[in-house]
């Protein structure tokens, strides 16, 4: 279920996050106004929201779920640093401050494969992710989001839903995993790391419309994702990320030239493009050309096949 709502009361607000049972208290004078973008399945859920006034929050959710909080970056009224994802705190009713033009997304997950967070922490708590591993994070949950805050797109295909699905269980199993948070870089042999890139190219080819995420391909293959790295710019020179990354945009591609009428949002967001951009300036930089000059050029490949059939 993927929802986006504009909320002109704040009980409707509290009222629309599925598994809490919380207020709002409104602190300041003015009509209020917010935005909740929801997007529900059933061990993985992701939200967004935004409230223009000062409230005081008191929440209690789930105990069979933990939630991680990611501040949006710019938000300076925010009461946490926006440069963290933050576990928040379990145990009886939370008391929270909601400043006005407060904006955040929130990762909710099962506990069933998390039960190293299965504790009752009574404050919010910054998980030590380095730095790249938190912008990936941020990035890629903020772009979901933002894509899903237009009348639209809330909508999607089924093929928008699945890389949906795939993006969000592939951050919830990084933020998740100890190993990840606490890992060491790990060295393999030579004979070993090329082995291991050998696998990963027998498995995408299997798989060449639905490439992989780097957690799955690490749960298959029992490795870390930093031997996974290593392997890959050991064998090949470039980061697993940037492979597979080539790998979704030449399936964009694909879909591009066999069916030139699809929208190009569509047919990037069905790889798991979602920051439009990011996927426009990736296309270019990988093919030189623009993904609407692609388009054009399958047209015109394909009106051209159809004159010399009627001929």
């Amino acid at each position: 279920m993927i929802l986006f709502k504009t909320l002109l009361n704040i009980d409707e607000h509290a009222e629309f996050l599925p598994g809490w049972e919380q207020t709002y208290a409104q602190l300041e004078p003015g009509k209020y106004s917010g935005t909740f973008v929801r997007i529900q399945g059933r061990n993985i859920a992701l939200y967004r929201e935004y409230a223009n006034l000062d409230a005081v929050h008191t929440f209690e959710y789930d105990n069979n779920r933990r939630y991680f909080l990611i501040p949006i970056k710019g938000n300076s009224s925010f009461p946490l640093s926006p440069d963290g994802v933050y576990l928040l705190p379990r145990g009886d009713k939370i008391h929270s401050p909601a400043p006005a033009h407060y904006e955040m997304i929130i990762l909710s997950v099962a506990l069933q494969d998390a039960e190293w967070l299965n504790k009752r922490d009574r404050a919010f708590k910054k998980l030590p992710l380095k730095l790249d591993d938190y912008n990936h994070v941020y990035q890629e949950l903020e772009s979901i989001t933002r894509y899903f805050m237009t009348d639209k797109n809330v909508h999607p295909t089924d093929s928008i839903k699945a890389a949906v699905k795939r993006k969000l269980q592939d951050i919830a199993m990084f933020l998740t995993s100890p190993v990840n948070l606490n890992s060491h870089r790990y060295q393999p042999f030579y004979s070993n790391s090329r082995f291991i890139v050998n696998a990963c190219h027998a498995y995408l080819e299997s798989h060449p419309s639905q490439p992989p995420t780097l957690i799955e391909l690490c749960r298959m293959l029992r490795l870390s994702r930093r031997t996974l790295q290593y392997s890959f710019e050991k064998e090949l020179g470039v980061t697993p990320s940037y492979y597979f990354r080539a790998l979704r945009l030449n399936a964009v591609r694909r879909t591009l030239i066999s069916d030139p009428d699809i929208s190009i949002g569509q047919a990037a967001a069905m790889q798991g493009f979602f920051n439009q951009p990011y996927f426009t300036r990736s296309y270019r930089q990988l093919f030189l050309e623009s993904a609407s000059e692609t388009v054009k050029h399958a047209r015109v490949k394909a009106s051209g096949k159809g004159s010399a059939k009627e001929a």
